[in-house]
């Protein structure tokens, strides 16, 4: 049976006011800052914390001697950075459902927290796994994102990604790619979806500021499984992203 998890109140646990950013750092800079720091206001003035100036992180980060991907966070005492160890992430993922769901708690939907006990919970059921990713549905059964990752959809030249505003995790990198296709004319719909919207999709692909665009080359339902090649459009947008966040430091 599925899990669920009560969120806590902010006054039940200190780290769970704290908000946090991965970003990948190259030659003392980390790509896509200008959105990764818009996108850490916006968390931060969701819990009424104070976020650091733009130029006090930076300066922070290049005084590291890290290179690779860096977690930032902020709680009401400041902030804070933590190298982490760069995952090898394969060509493709293949994508197991978990049984753990994300309670609705709109004061929080679209924040990265650092407390994430719903998140380490569904990640334990496919670390063991042949899986790269668990797919995360909410208490209602409607698809929100990955673990790690937001979730696109293309079917029928459209393509669509999971409404957040009861919960889930609005990411940088979904953030970014939202905007690319919009100026390139692609027909974008964010809206409820179902794991039978998942099943009869041309393509699937996650994204984060780690791994971009990845494609998703299988989906374990249950009982249930489906196989995806990746599309042309998937393939050319996994290009894309990855050339702007060079071009764009």
């Amino acid at each position: 049976q599925p899990n669920t998890w009560r969120i806590m109140k902010l006054n039940e646990n200190p780290q769970h006011a704290g908000v946090f950013r991965t970003c990948v750092r190259v030659s003392g800079v980390c790509l896509d800052w200008t959105l990764h720091y818009e996108v850490l206001r916006r968390d931060c003035a969701q819990l009424s914390l104070t976020c650091p100036r733009s130029l006090e992180l930076i300066e922070a980060l290049q005084r590291s001697a890290h290179t690779g991907v860096m977690r930032i966070e902020v709680t009401p005492q400041g902030f804070s950075l933590h190298p982490r160890v760069s995952r090898v992430y394969p060509p493709t993922a293949r994508l197991l459902l978990c049984n753990t769901r994300l309670p609705h708690h709109p004061a929080t939907a679209g924040i990265k927290l650092i407390h994430r006990p719903v998140y380490e919970a569904a990640r334990a059921q496919y670390v063991n796994e042949k899986y790269d990713e668990g797919l995360v549905l909410d208490e209602v059964n409607a698809v929100i994102e990955g673990t790690s990752t937001n979730l696109f959809m293309l079917r029928a030249g459209e393509i669509h990604t999971p409404m957040l505003h009861q919960c889930g995790v609005a990411g940088m990198m979904r953030q970014r790619l939202i905007q690319y296709l919009t100026k390139q004319h692609y027909s974008v719909r964010i809206v409820p979806l179902s794991t039978n919207d998942l099943m009869t999709a041309d393509s699937l692909f996650l994204t984060n500021a780690v791994c971009g665009v990845w494609p998703v080359s299988e989906l374990s339902l249950g009982e249930h499984t489906v196989n995806f090649s990746p599309v042309e459009t998937v393939l050319r947008l996994r290009s894309a992203i990855q050339c702007q966040s060079v071009t764009s430091q």
